[in-house]
């Protein structure tokens, strides 16, 4: 209590007792900011849409209520709350309602918790919860998918390359000869985004839906990130240096190279209904190539070349995201990618020379805008558009014909020539989702089309094969001796057009899927999933693709409301492969009218004499000259194959579960290049008569290759708290193939069984 006894004391005592009650005020409010903590995140739809006017709860112990809805970016924050163990509820139009126990707010901290939604299915109860340790029979829910968000994404690495590894990594080992599929943002083409654009990523779910064309096994969908109702942003710089690394045994007096990355980005608030995000990404690669082969010296004598060459790249990355709120039930979201990679001297390395490189770029645009729309409590709507364009270009250091010494080394010119090409690739999609009942039904559509335009000059400088370094040096003590030209080529190679220009060619591609799927919640434990797609496309003559799928998870054990413990899940379906752009421009390109590839082969009587120069076409020796063309196999019809897997899930007390998987894929109608017009069996190779005596080389893509493969698979998943993640597979992979690509050959063209195995 304070007493004044005089005017000066009265006003001395009166800033005390001000000041002390100022510092009790200051203090009180310190330890209420310091005993408090925050809770934030975003709300999205099962397709990683965004979902606004979402309520979230936290209930702490004592059963007091904070709630927060979500903004047009579906995120939320829940401030001042008082740290200790909530239990956060999320509630939408539409959608079944979250909740997850045991959220620890921790005392001046911020708990990020993001909260996927799902449709909400009448007549039932859900226990939808977020990515923690349990096994569920909720298609989506597959315990051998594999979920990266917020802290998680932090392990992964900055640098591009290293992160699609360890993704492909993740996924795991995948079925057939073209490897998993990447999704960006729910599109099949483009380039991967900066890890810190990244908001989620989704491995390996729901692998038998009919949404998707491609296996399920190995899938990876990548979902970047939207603007926030507050501002924020953040720049670094990584570096890597030669000196930091172990040298290159071959690399003789190896040059000094770094690689540095800049990145940065920022998001934030535009008004109540939009907002923004923007990032940027910058590398400068100088790294070098490594050349070790064996050549001839200035004395034309055999000698060992170890030489680095400065192999600068640069790659940029950037893009803005913008999000808007339509309605309270309708979000449109537009965002854009420019990416550019240049690099010199390409091509070199090992036994390439240094003259046999090229300098490239190459530059790729994207734009997608997706709508999304909740049309009543029942039906969520999404459409989709993608345009993107790819331009290339490729300048060779030398156009002088390319040499090519078996085992020694690659000289002369550059046989890839130069390049210039852009493709258009445009994607519409429109996908829908229904809850009737016990039933969740889900149908869309699908269209691609890709344009793409090529001028290309590869093979156009003719290729001299050499033996081996012997017949290399003969052949230049030849020339050394005084002549213009020297045999010792056991083979010339080269392209060319009837005009003798280099031909601009033009193919337009394009494919429709339509699918249908309904998963039924047949009994609180027993889901069935099962649905039909179909595929088509131009450009080949198979016009109709039907690829049914079904899949069940049957949950074991658990009483009541207690979720089991144990999960058997079994699918089986039939997924196609297109046939893409690239093959058709080639089989364009060298129709025998387009362009030529011609080979001329040295006999013991006829030798190659014209070496060093590369003779124009009507000039090459007519008995020795093999024309080749490109076409696509009438019969052609697009592969397939089909997958059958059978999958044990189990719960290991509360923080890991365990899968064990096998996994049986049978391919059919593969593709394979094959040469129709190939000299008789028991003929001499390149001599012997041909079934059609008036034409040369006939090389087709066709579809008769075949493979077979099993895999056990069996990966664990470990989430102890917020601090510790940990994901890891075994795969036990046994496959039989007769064909690798469309452009592998087989050895005998007369039997692909030759090289089953």
């Amino acid at each position: 209590m304070c007493v004044p006894h005089s005017n000066t004391r009265f006003f001395s005592m009166k800033l005390r007792c001000l000041l002390l009650s100022t510092l009790l005020m200051l203090a009180a409010f310190v330890a209420a900011q310091t005993s408090s903590g925050t809770l934030r995140g975003q709300v999205t739809d099962p397709s990683g849409a965004l979902v606004a006017n979402a309520t979230v709860t936290a209930t702490g112990a004592d059963n007091t209520i904070h709630s927060a809805t979500t903004d047009h970016s579906g995120s939320y924050e829940l401030g001042k709350l008082a740290a200790g163990t909530y239990t956060v509820n999320a509630n939408a139009e539409g959608f079944s309602i979250f909740t997850k126990d045991e959220v620890v707010v921790q005392a001046g901290q911020v708990q990020q918790l993001n909260i996927p939604l799902e449709i909400s299915v009448e007549n039932e109860e859900i226990e939808v919860q977020d990515q923690d340790s349990n096994v569920q029979v909720n298609p989506s829910n597959n315990a051998g998918a594999i979920v990266l968000s917020g802290k998680d994404l932090d392990a992964l690495p900055d640098d591009p390359d290293e992160l699609q590894q360890d993704l492909q990594a993740l996924a795991g080992p995948s079925a057939g000869p073209n490897g998993g599929q990447m999704y960006i943002d729910g599109f099949t083409a483009g380039q991967l985004p900066p890890k810190s654009s990244i908001r989620e990523i989704r491995i390996n779910q729901n692998p038998f839906s009919a949404e998707y064309d491609k296996l399920g096994y190995g899938r990876i969908e990548i979902f970047t990130k939207p603007g926030t109702d507050k501002y924020h942003g953040q720049i670094s710089v990584m570096g890597n240096s030669s000196g930091l690394n172990t040298r290159n045994p071959f690399a003789g007096q190896e040059q000094p190279y770094y690689s540095t990355i800049y990145m940065g980005n920022v998001g934030g608030p535009i008004n109540k209904k939009a907002s923004f995000f923007f990032d940027f990404q910058r590398r400068n690669i100088d790294e070098v190539a490594v050349v070790n082969a064996n050549v001839l010296d200035s004395n034309l004598q055999p000698t060992d070349l170890q030489q680095t060459i400065a192999n600068p790249r640069t790659r940029t990355n950037l893009g803005p995201r913008l999000d808007y709120q339509l309605t309270p039930n309708n979000t449109l979201t537009a965002r854009y990618q420019y990416f550019r990679d240049t690099q010199d001297n390409a091509g070199l390395g090992q036994l390439a020379l240094p003259s046999t490189g090229y300098d490239s770029s190459s530059t790729e645009q994207t734009l997608q805008i997706s709508d999304t729309q909740n049309l009543g409590t029942k039906t969520v709507n999404e459409t989709r558009f993608q345009y993107l364009r790819d331009k290339s270009r490729q300048i060779p250091l030398s156009t002088a014909p390319a040499i090519n010494v078996i085992g020694a080394f690659t000289g002369g010119g550059s046989s890839a020539g130069a390049l210039s090409d852009h493709t258009d690739h445009y994607e519409f999609q429109n996908y829908t989702s229904m809850s009737l009942g016990a039933h969740l039904l889900k149908f869309g559509g699908r269209l691609r089309v890709a344009h793409d335009v090529a001028v290309s000059a590869a093979g156009f400088n003719g290729t001299f094969t050499f033996p081996n370094l012997a017949a290399y040096q003969s052949a230049q003590q030849v020339l050394a001796g005084g002549s213009s030209t020297a045999p010792g080529a056991t083979q010339f190679s080269i392209t060319a057009s009837p005009t003798g220009t280099i031909p601009r060619v033009a193919v337009t591609v394009g494919d429709v899927g339509l699918y249908l799927q309904d998963d039924w919640r047949l009994r609180s434990n027993v889901t069935v999933s099962y649905g039909l797609r179909f595929e088509t496309q131009n450009a080949i003559h198979d016009h109709g693709d039907w690829a049914p799928r079904l899949a069940f998870a049957w949950g074991i054990g658990g009483q009541g409301k207690s979720a089991p413990k144990t999960v058997l899940r079994a699918g089986f379906g039939m997924f196609y492969d297109r046939f893409a752009e690239d093959l058709v421009l080639n089989a364009d390109r060298l129709n025998g009218i387009t362009q030529q590839d011609f080979v001329v082969t040295a006999t013991p009587t006829t030798p190659i004499n014209f070496y060093p120069f590369a003779p124009a076409v009507n000039t090459l020796p007519v008995g020795q000259t093999t024309p080749t063309i490109y076409q696509i196999n009438p019969r052609l019809r697009a592969p397939y194959i089909m997958q059958s897997a059978v999958t044990i899930e189990r719960q290991v007390g509360k923080i890991a579960t365990v899968t064990v998987s096998y996994l049986n894929s049978r391919g059919v109608h593969q593709f394979v290049s094959w040469n129709s017009n190939a000299p008789l069996p028991g003929t001499p190779f390149s001599t012997g008569p041909r079934p059609d005596p008036t034409a040369g080389n006939i090389y087709q893509y066709a579809s008769e290759g075949a493979f077979r493969q099993n895999q056990l698979i069996s990966n664990f998943n470990i989430r102890a708290g917020a601090k510790l993640t940990l994901f890891g597979y075994y795969a036990l992979n046994y496959a039989n193939s007769n064909t690798a690509t469309a452009s592998s050959f087989p050895s005998n063209q007369y039997d692909l069984n030759a090289d089953y195995g």
